[in-house]
């Protein structure tokens, strides 16, 4: 049902783009288990990085429910990690310009959690 990323510790993984917050935050947990991530540079495309994933022996990482849609595809599985790896997120908006109705309740749904 999970995995947990000494399991993959032997497994190749397909980089996310450098600068993404997901790349910096997997890379950061494989440091603090100490462990060694064998890497692959990131093709450019989600769709490229997946086609890989699907046809070679490598693997990526996606956050949160992003992998549910993947276990349609009969050559990709898509299984959480154990124990998750957990983020903060947030909301930025122009502050001159009065936000909608709907935005307002997003960030009062979320900001109430």
């Amino acid at each position: 049902d999970r995995l947990s990323l000494m399991e993959l510790k032997d497994e190749t993984v397909i980089n996310q783009p450098p600068f993404s917050y997901i790349q910096r935050r997997i890379v950061k947990e494989y440091g603090r288990q100490g462990i060694e991530m064998k890497c692959m540079t990131a093709p450019g495309s989600i769709i490229s990085t997946y086609n890989l994933v699907a046809h070679g022996g490598c693997i990526t990482y996606v956050l949160g429910n992003h992998y549910k849609h993947l276990v349609k595809e009969e050559r990709l599985m898509a299984v959480p990690l154990n124990p998750p790896i957990c983020y903060e997120a947030g909301f930025a908006w122009n502050k001159e310009y009065p936000l909608n109705k709907a935005a307002k309740a997003c960030i009062n749904l979320f900001g109430s959690q």
